[in-house]
Parts: structure tokens; C-alpha cells; sequence
């Protein structure tokens, strides 16, 4: 089952990007929790999908602000 866990998958982006619109039009707001928001590699689409909170453990804070900081403003 663990290679199903895939949040990096086209359909889980795209569920995330139709959550995100959703709650947009309804005015709540979406975070993610978990560990999908430290991962470096991940994070540029997930921004992509109109997400704008992630949480992540204490120790990766500082890495994902820079990664943010990096890749700019998406609107």
C-alpha cells in the first residue's frame, strides 16, 4: 500500500488544487499538514495547485521558508 501514498501524484495535485478552489469561492482557508509540505521537491507544485499554508516539523521550518522564498510569488 505504501507506493499508493504518492502526494506527488497528477490526480492527488489536482484533488488538492480542486479543494483549495472550492474553499477559495467559500472564503476558508487550506493548510497541509504532514510531511508532503517539507518535501523540496514537491513543494513548487503544491504551491502551483493555490495552496499557501503548509505545516512541518519544527526542524524543517527554516529550509521550506527559504525554498518558498526562492521560488517567489504565484499570485
Amino acid at each position: 500500500m505504501a507506493d499508493l501514498n504518492d502526494t506527488g501524484n497528477p490526480a492527488v495535485l489536482d484533488l488538492i488544487e480542486r479543494t483549495v478552489a472550492a474553499a477559495r469561492e467559500r472564503g476558508v482557508d487550506v493548510s497541509l499538514c504532514g510531511d508532503a509540505g517539507a518535501d523540496l521537491n514537491l513543494l513548487p507544485k503544491l504551491l502551483a495547485t493555490g495552496l499557501r499554508a503548509v505545516s512541518v516539523a519544527p526542524v524543517a521550518v527554516a529550509r521550506v521558508k527559504a525554498a518558498i522564498a526562492g521560488i517567489g510569488p504565484k499570485g
